[in-house]
Protein backbone atom coordinates (compact mmCIF):
# COMPACT_ATOMS: atom_id res chain seq x y z
CA UNK A 1 0.00 0.00 0.00
CA UNK A 2 1.63 3.38 -1.23
CA UNK A 3 1.18 6.51 -0.32
CA UNK A 4 -1.05 8.76 -1.55
CA UNK A 5 0.76 11.86 -1.84
CA UNK A 6 4.55 13.02 -0.59
CA UNK A 7 4.56 14.79 2.39
CA UNK A 8 7.11 17.74 3.65
CA UNK A 9 9.35 16.20 6.67
CA UNK A 10 10.74 18.34 8.88
CA UNK A 11 13.87 16.65 9.60
CA UNK A 12 14.78 16.73 5.91
CA UNK A 13 14.76 20.84 5.34
CA UNK A 14 17.83 22.13 4.09
CA UNK A 15 17.92 26.26 4.71
CA UNK A 16 20.23 28.84 3.37
CA UNK A 17 20.78 32.38 4.50
CA UNK A 18 22.29 35.32 1.96
CA UNK A 19 22.87 38.91 2.30
CA UNK A 20 20.78 41.04 0.04
CA UNK A 21 23.05 43.07 -1.77
CA UNK A 22 19.50 45.29 -2.36
CA UNK A 23 16.56 45.61 0.21
CA UNK A 24 14.16 43.10 -1.03
CA UNK A 25 15.76 42.15 -4.14
CA UNK A 26 16.21 38.01 -3.68
CA UNK A 27 19.15 36.94 -4.06
CA UNK A 28 19.76 32.66 -5.39
CA UNK A 29 21.32 30.79 -2.98
CA UNK A 30 24.70 28.68 -3.53
CA UNK A 31 25.55 25.78 -1.35
CA UNK A 32 28.35 27.44 0.76
CA UNK A 33 25.24 29.41 1.99
CA UNK A 34 23.95 26.85 3.62
CA UNK A 35 23.46 26.99 7.44
CA UNK A 36 21.76 24.22 10.17
CA UNK A 37 18.73 24.78 12.26
CA UNK A 38 16.50 22.77 13.93
CA UNK A 39 12.94 24.24 12.72
CA UNK A 40 11.76 27.26 11.13
CA UNK A 41 8.28 29.13 10.82
CA UNK A 42 8.32 31.66 7.61
CA UNK A 43 4.72 33.65 8.27
CA UNK A 44 3.17 35.07 5.58
CA UNK A 45 0.47 38.07 5.85
CA UNK A 46 -1.68 39.61 3.51
CA UNK A 47 -4.27 42.55 4.32
CA UNK A 48 -7.86 42.17 3.09
CA UNK A 49 -9.58 45.55 3.80
CA UNK A 50 -13.71 44.84 4.12
CA UNK A 51 -15.84 47.33 2.33
CA UNK A 52 -17.34 49.37 4.06
CA UNK A 53 -20.02 52.11 2.81
CA UNK A 54 -23.93 52.11 2.74
CA UNK A 55 -25.39 49.21 1.55
CA UNK A 56 -28.76 47.56 1.13
CA UNK A 57 -27.56 44.55 3.48
CA UNK A 58 -25.88 43.50 6.38
CA UNK A 59 -23.82 41.07 4.32
CA UNK A 60 -20.14 41.71 3.59
CA UNK A 61 -20.28 42.03 -0.03
CA UNK A 62 -16.23 42.89 -1.07
CA UNK A 63 -12.95 42.92 0.35
CA UNK A 64 -9.75 44.59 -1.21
CA UNK A 65 -6.09 43.70 -1.03
CA UNK A 66 -3.90 45.39 2.09
CA UNK A 67 -0.39 45.18 2.24
CA UNK A 68 1.49 42.08 1.90
CA UNK A 69 4.54 40.71 4.14
CA UNK A 70 6.02 38.15 6.37
CA UNK A 71 7.50 37.26 9.28
CA UNK A 72 9.97 34.49 10.24
CA UNK A 73 12.07 32.67 13.03
CA UNK A 74 14.25 30.38 13.29
CA UNK A 75 14.54 29.16 16.99
CA UNK A 76 16.65 26.94 19.34
CA UNK A 77 19.51 26.36 16.87
CA UNK A 78 23.23 24.37 18.11
CA UNK A 79 25.52 26.89 18.32
CA UNK A 80 28.27 25.45 15.50
CA UNK A 81 31.50 27.54 15.46
CA UNK A 82 33.18 26.46 11.98
CA UNK A 83 36.31 24.85 13.41
CA UNK A 84 38.79 26.92 11.72
CA UNK A 85 40.06 30.19 13.20
CA UNK A 86 39.29 32.82 11.42
CA UNK A 87 36.49 31.42 9.42
CA UNK A 88 33.10 32.70 9.94
CA UNK A 89 30.45 30.25 10.91
CA UNK A 90 27.40 29.14 8.59
CA UNK A 91 25.10 31.49 10.74
CA UNK A 92 27.35 33.97 9.96
CA UNK A 93 25.19 36.37 8.12
CA UNK A 94 22.32 36.54 10.64
CA UNK A 95 24.98 37.57 13.72
CA UNK A 96 26.13 40.58 10.53
CA UNK A 97 22.73 41.66 10.00
CA UNK A 98 21.96 41.38 13.89
CA UNK A 99 24.98 43.30 15.29
CA UNK A 100 26.19 45.25 12.07
CA UNK A 101 29.66 44.34 11.36
CA UNK A 102 31.49 41.54 10.49
CA UNK A 103 35.49 42.02 11.53
CA UNK A 104 37.35 38.32 9.76
CA UNK A 105 40.94 38.28 11.48
CA UNK A 106 42.59 35.68 9.30
CA UNK A 107 43.71 32.55 11.10
CA UNK A 108 42.92 34.09 14.41
CA UNK A 109 38.87 35.06 14.91
CA UNK A 110 35.71 36.14 13.81
CA UNK A 111 34.35 39.25 15.49
CA UNK A 112 30.92 40.50 15.22
CA UNK A 113 30.27 44.01 16.79
CA UNK A 114 27.54 46.68 17.07
CA UNK A 115 27.23 49.51 14.17
CA UNK A 116 25.52 52.98 14.60
CA UNK A 117 24.59 53.17 10.87
CA UNK A 118 20.83 52.47 10.35
CA UNK A 119 21.63 49.95 7.05
CA UNK A 120 22.51 46.65 9.21
CA UNK A 121 21.81 44.85 5.23
CA UNK A 122 19.11 42.16 4.86
CA UNK A 123 18.72 38.80 3.47
CA UNK A 124 17.31 36.95 1.57
CA UNK A 125 16.20 32.80 3.48
CA UNK A 126 15.25 30.01 1.83
CA UNK A 127 13.75 26.59 3.60
CA UNK A 128 13.83 23.91 1.05
CA UNK A 129 12.80 20.40 1.56
CA UNK A 130 15.48 18.29 0.87
CA UNK A 131 14.00 14.62 0.50
CA UNK A 132 11.54 15.17 -2.45
CA UNK A 133 11.66 18.76 -3.19
CA UNK A 134 7.63 18.77 -2.56
CA UNK A 135 7.64 22.28 -0.78
CA UNK A 136 10.17 25.59 -1.03
CA UNK A 137 9.72 28.87 1.14
CA UNK A 138 11.20 31.93 0.48
CA UNK A 139 11.42 35.29 2.39
CA UNK A 140 13.23 38.43 0.32
CA UNK A 141 13.95 41.22 2.45
CA UNK A 142 14.55 39.89 5.87
CA UNK A 143 15.86 42.15 8.50
CA UNK A 144 16.83 40.55 12.27
CA UNK A 145 14.76 42.27 14.70
CA UNK A 146 15.89 40.32 17.96
CA UNK A 147 19.09 37.69 18.19
CA UNK A 148 19.11 36.05 21.43
CA UNK A 149 21.53 32.79 23.30
CA UNK A 150 20.95 30.25 25.58
CA UNK A 151 24.16 29.12 27.77
CA UNK A 152 22.47 26.15 29.93
CA UNK A 153 24.80 24.07 31.99
CA UNK A 154 22.43 20.67 31.72
CA UNK A 155 22.49 21.51 28.15
CA UNK A 156 24.28 22.59 24.83
CA UNK A 157 24.36 26.17 23.77
CA UNK A 158 21.86 27.32 21.65
CA UNK A 159 20.53 30.55 19.28
CA UNK A 160 17.61 32.09 18.14
CA UNK A 161 17.10 34.54 15.48
CA UNK A 162 13.78 36.23 14.31
CA UNK A 163 12.37 38.80 11.98
CA UNK A 164 10.11 40.47 9.67
CA UNK A 165 10.64 40.29 5.62
CA UNK A 166 8.78 42.34 3.01
CA UNK A 167 7.75 39.27 0.83
CA UNK A 168 6.73 35.52 1.17
CA UNK A 169 7.45 33.20 -1.78
CA UNK A 170 6.80 29.19 -1.86
CA UNK A 171 6.89 26.57 -4.76
CA UNK A 172 5.66 22.97 -4.56
CA UNK A 173 5.57 20.06 -6.71
CA UNK A 174 2.11 19.51 -9.01
CA UNK A 175 2.62 22.07 -12.03
CA UNK A 176 3.99 20.58 -15.20
CA UNK A 177 5.48 21.81 -18.51
CA UNK A 178 2.95 22.07 -21.16
CA UNK A 179 4.81 20.89 -24.96
CA UNK A 180 8.48 21.08 -25.79
CA UNK A 181 10.74 24.07 -24.78
CA UNK A 182 14.81 24.73 -25.78
CA UNK A 183 16.85 27.95 -25.12
CA UNK A 184 14.14 30.12 -23.91
CA UNK A 185 12.85 31.72 -20.58
CA UNK A 186 9.36 32.08 -20.91
CA UNK A 187 7.66 28.19 -19.94
CA UNK A 188 4.54 26.90 -20.48
CA UNK A 189 2.57 25.42 -17.48
CA UNK A 190 -0.16 23.10 -17.71
CA UNK A 191 -3.61 24.71 -17.41
CA UNK A 192 -4.90 24.98 -13.27
CA UNK A 193 -1.73 23.88 -11.79
CA UNK A 194 0.63 27.25 -12.13
CA UNK A 195 -0.40 28.36 -8.84
CA UNK A 196 2.23 25.63 -7.14
CA UNK A 197 5.19 27.92 -8.71
CA UNK A 198 5.69 31.18 -7.57
CA UNK A 199 8.13 34.07 -8.39
CA UNK A 200 10.84 34.57 -6.25
CA UNK A 201 11.70 30.98 -6.00
CA UNK A 202 13.85 28.82 -7.18
CA UNK A 203 13.06 25.40 -9.47
CA UNK A 204 14.51 22.64 -11.67
CA UNK A 205 12.13 20.98 -14.42
CA UNK A 206 12.63 16.96 -13.14
CA UNK A 207 16.39 16.05 -13.10
CA UNK A 208 16.94 19.68 -15.33
CA UNK A 209 18.82 21.87 -12.85
CA UNK A 210 20.99 24.29 -14.76
CA UNK A 211 23.60 22.29 -14.09
CA UNK A 212 23.35 22.36 -10.17
CA UNK A 213 22.23 25.80 -9.79
CA UNK A 214 18.92 26.08 -10.43
CA UNK A 215 16.10 28.90 -12.54
CA UNK A 216 14.75 31.39 -10.55
CA UNK A 217 11.19 32.46 -11.42
CA UNK A 218 11.13 35.83 -12.19
CA UNK A 219 7.69 36.84 -13.44
CA UNK A 220 4.04 34.65 -13.72
CA UNK A 221 1.46 35.16 -15.93
CA UNK A 222 -2.07 33.21 -14.33
CA UNK A 223 -3.74 34.19 -17.52
CA UNK A 224 -1.41 32.75 -19.84
CA UNK A 225 -0.06 30.05 -17.76
CA UNK A 226 3.44 31.03 -18.09
CA UNK A 227 6.77 31.41 -15.93
CA UNK A 228 9.52 33.14 -16.86
CA UNK A 229 13.15 32.15 -15.57
CA UNK A 230 16.42 33.25 -15.68
CA UNK A 231 18.59 32.13 -16.66
CA UNK A 232 17.27 30.65 -20.35
CA UNK A 233 17.17 26.72 -20.34
CA UNK A 234 20.09 24.99 -20.40
CA UNK A 235 18.92 21.90 -21.95
CA UNK A 236 15.91 21.30 -23.66
CA UNK A 237 12.46 20.18 -22.38
CA UNK A 238 10.15 17.49 -23.84
CA UNK A 239 7.14 18.25 -21.90
CA UNK A 240 5.32 17.28 -19.35
CA UNK A 241 8.83 17.50 -16.57
CA UNK A 242 7.33 18.20 -13.15
CA UNK A 243 8.13 22.01 -12.37
CA UNK A 244 9.19 21.75 -8.34
CA UNK A 245 11.44 23.82 -5.73
CA UNK A 246 15.58 23.39 -6.26
CA UNK A 247 18.07 23.75 -3.71
CA UNK A 248 21.66 23.10 -3.96
CA UNK A 249 24.04 20.71 -2.28
CA UNK A 250 24.43 21.90 1.05
CA UNK A 251 28.27 22.90 2.25
CA UNK A 252 28.53 23.27 6.66
CA UNK A 253 30.99 23.06 8.75
CA UNK A 254 31.05 22.82 12.77
CA UNK A 255 29.89 20.80 15.41
CA UNK A 256 27.77 21.79 18.54
CA UNK A 257 29.62 23.53 21.61
CA UNK A 258 29.51 21.48 24.69
CA UNK A 259 27.90 23.44 27.59
CA UNK A 260 29.91 21.74 30.01
CA UNK A 261 32.98 23.75 28.57
CA UNK A 262 33.74 27.56 29.21
CA UNK A 263 34.11 29.97 31.51
CA UNK A 264 31.51 32.52 32.89
CA UNK A 265 33.31 35.56 34.37
CA UNK A 266 31.85 39.23 36.26
CA UNK A 267 34.41 41.74 36.94
CA UNK A 268 37.50 39.13 35.81
CA UNK A 269 36.65 36.77 38.55
CA UNK A 270 35.20 33.17 37.89
CA UNK A 271 31.58 33.44 38.44
CA UNK A 272 29.43 29.92 38.42
CA UNK A 273 26.46 30.10 36.93
CA UNK A 274 23.27 27.34 36.04
CA UNK A 275 22.24 29.33 32.57
CA UNK A 276 22.34 32.42 30.89
CA UNK A 277 20.13 34.06 28.38
CA UNK A 278 21.31 37.12 26.56
CA UNK A 279 19.04 38.92 24.15
CA UNK A 280 19.30 41.65 21.42
CA UNK A 281 16.93 43.40 19.67
CA UNK A 282 17.18 45.94 16.92
CA UNK A 283 13.13 47.14 17.78
CA UNK A 284 13.41 47.75 13.88
CA UNK A 285 10.18 49.75 12.29
CA UNK A 286 8.90 48.82 8.66
CA UNK A 287 8.41 51.39 6.30
CA UNK A 288 4.52 49.94 5.92
CA UNK A 289 2.45 52.67 5.03
CA UNK A 290 3.85 54.25 1.82
CA UNK A 291 0.82 54.81 -0.91
CA UNK A 292 0.72 52.77 -4.06
CA UNK A 293 2.92 50.46 -2.40
CA UNK A 294 1.88 46.74 -1.75
CA UNK A 295 4.88 45.36 0.49
CA UNK A 296 7.20 46.93 3.22
CA UNK A 297 10.02 49.81 1.25
CA UNK A 298 12.70 49.72 4.20
CA UNK A 299 12.84 49.36 7.70
CA UNK A 300 14.61 51.58 10.60
CA UNK A 301 16.44 50.14 13.43
CA UNK A 302 14.93 51.56 16.70
CA UNK A 303 16.28 54.46 18.50
CA UNK A 304 17.94 52.42 21.30
CA UNK A 305 18.79 48.78 21.00
CA UNK A 306 17.96 46.62 23.93
CA UNK A 307 20.56 44.47 25.01
CA UNK A 308 20.01 42.37 28.33
CA UNK A 309 19.37 38.91 29.77
CA UNK A 310 19.42 36.49 32.59
CA UNK A 311 22.00 34.70 34.79
CA UNK A 312 21.08 32.09 37.33
CA UNK A 313 22.82 31.18 39.93
CA UNK A 314 22.84 29.60 42.91
CA UNK A 315 23.80 31.84 45.48
CA UNK A 316 27.03 31.76 48.12
CA UNK A 317 28.26 33.21 50.83
CA UNK A 318 31.76 34.20 48.54
CA UNK A 319 28.84 36.08 45.97
CA UNK A 320 27.48 38.10 48.96
CA UNK A 321 29.54 41.11 48.05
CA UNK A 322 28.58 41.52 44.72
CA UNK A 323 24.66 40.40 45.06
CA UNK A 324 24.84 43.15 48.37
CA UNK A 325 25.71 46.32 45.76
CA UNK A 326 22.90 45.80 43.29
CA UNK A 327 20.85 48.55 44.66
CA UNK A 328 24.19 50.99 43.90
CA UNK A 329 23.85 49.75 40.13
CA UNK A 330 27.89 49.30 39.27
CA UNK A 331 29.03 48.38 36.38
CA UNK A 332 29.64 44.77 35.44
CA UNK A 333 31.88 43.32 33.36
CA UNK A 334 30.78 40.23 31.95
CA UNK A 335 32.34 37.36 29.82
CA UNK A 336 30.46 34.64 28.62
CA UNK A 337 32.70 31.86 27.26
CA UNK A 338 31.37 28.60 25.45
CA UNK A 339 33.41 25.93 24.34
CA UNK A 340 37.44 25.00 24.73
CA UNK A 341 39.44 24.19 21.37
CA UNK A 342 40.56 27.06 19.33
CA UNK A 343 38.31 27.33 16.61
CA UNK A 344 35.57 26.16 18.07
CA UNK A 345 34.97 28.48 21.09
CA UNK A 346 32.66 31.31 21.17
CA UNK A 347 32.22 34.48 23.13
CA UNK A 348 29.78 37.10 24.55
CA UNK A 349 31.25 40.43 26.03
CA UNK A 350 29.47 42.88 27.86
CA UNK A 351 31.71 45.13 29.28
CA UNK A 352 29.09 47.50 31.53
CA UNK A 353 26.38 45.23 32.73
CA UNK A 354 23.92 46.54 35.70
CA UNK A 355 22.44 44.01 37.43
CA UNK A 356 18.71 44.77 38.81
CA UNK A 357 16.94 43.85 41.56
CA UNK A 358 15.64 40.19 42.36
CA UNK A 359 14.83 37.93 44.77
CA UNK A 360 16.71 34.88 46.09
CA UNK A 361 13.93 31.95 45.79
CA UNK A 362 14.65 29.39 48.93
CA UNK A 363 12.77 26.09 48.63
CA UNK A 364 12.16 24.20 51.87
CA UNK A 365 14.67 21.41 51.26
CA UNK A 366 17.00 22.00 48.17
CA UNK A 367 19.57 24.79 47.70
CA UNK A 368 18.49 28.22 46.92
CA UNK A 369 18.21 29.64 43.54
CA UNK A 370 18.62 33.47 41.44
CA UNK A 371 17.88 34.50 38.85
CA UNK A 372 19.47 38.10 37.75
CA UNK A 373 18.37 40.28 35.16
CA UNK A 374 20.88 42.44 33.81
CA UNK A 375 21.10 45.06 31.40
CA UNK A 376 24.07 46.27 29.23
CA UNK A 377 25.47 49.51 28.42
CA UNK A 378 27.74 51.16 25.92
CA UNK A 379 30.33 53.94 26.81
CA UNK A 380 29.17 55.89 23.35
CA UNK A 381 31.03 53.75 20.87
CA UNK A 382 28.50 51.06 20.27
CA UNK A 383 30.51 48.43 22.14
CA UNK A 384 27.82 47.05 24.43
CA UNK A 385 28.41 43.91 23.17
CA UNK A 386 30.97 41.81 20.85
CA UNK A 387 30.49 38.18 19.76
CA UNK A 388 33.82 36.59 19.29
CA UNK A 389 34.52 32.78 17.25
CA UNK A 390 38.23 31.89 17.84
Amino acid sequence: MGQSSEHIVGRFQKYFAKREVTFGAFVKPVATDAFKARQHTFTPSKDRIDRDDVRQTRDLLERTDGLEMATWAFPDNLLLPSGVLGTPPDAGPFFETALGTETIDPGVSVIYSLSAQQDLGSLSLVAHDGQNDAWQEVVHGASVNALSFNIDGANRPTWSVEGSAVRYRATGKLATVNGAHAGVALINVTALNQDAVDVGTVVQFNAEDNGGAGYEVTAQDRAANTITITPVLANPLVGGETIKGFAPAETTAGSPVPGVLGSFLVDALGFPITAAVVNISNEIALIDNEAGQTNPTDYIPGPDRVIGGTLNIRPTADQSAILGNRKNFPDRAIVLTMGSIAGNKVEISMPQCEFDMSEVAIPDAPEATMTIPFRAKGTGTENALTLKYF
